[in-house]
């Protein structure tokens, strides 16, 4: 069922995004965009930032969200926004990582970033690689392991990396 429901995501981003490329001058905080493989569709934020919105569901917790206003990206656009899956839930002061864990089945799991911000900036991460999610989507992620101070990974060490996960 859980596949159905992955096609049926790809089938409905398919038909209700535009066919013409949106420029990076175009893009602005809080926009979906897609890129040139035509599945996956990303939030941005102002600070150049992009989040998979991997699971339907997810994409269904959020009522501005809408299929036909997902922009169609270049690589080179898609690429210009660095990947972060750092989020906090709204009311929450804790700041988690989310691990893809089967995009098919949509499953996923949070880890804590168990650190101090000082630890965290110190490791040459911002506030503006945090996103912001509301509570419904932070309960669909069961908790893996913490992650300390001491296992942060520099945020330079990551930049250019496929995945940018800690």
């Amino acid at each position: 069922m859980k596949s159905y429901s992955i096609i049926l995501f790809i089938i409905l981003a398919t038909i209700f995004s535009s066919n013409a490329l949106a420029q990076t001058s175009e893009i602005k905080e809080g926009d979906l965009i897609r890129g040139p493989d035509g599945i996956k569709v990303y939030i941005v934020n102002n600070a150049g930032f992009k989040r998979h919105i991997f699971n339907p569901k997810v994409f269904g917790l959020y009522g501005h969200f809408d299929w036909s206003k997902i922009k169609n990206v270049d690589q080179a656009t898609l690429d210009s926004y660095k990947t972060s899956d750092f989020y906090k839930a709204h009311g929450d002061t804790k700041v988690y990582q989310m691990e893809e864990i089967d995009e098919v089945r949509g499953i996923a799991r949070k880890r804590w970033v168990n650190s101090t911000r000082e630890d965290f900036l110190k490791s040459g991460y911002s506030n503006d690689y945090i996103f912001l999610i509301n509570t419904a989507e932070a309960i669909l992620y069961s908790p893996g392991e913490d992650i300390a101070s001491s296992a942060l990974v520099p945020a330079t060490a990551k930049i250019g990396s496929k995945n940018n996960f800690l």
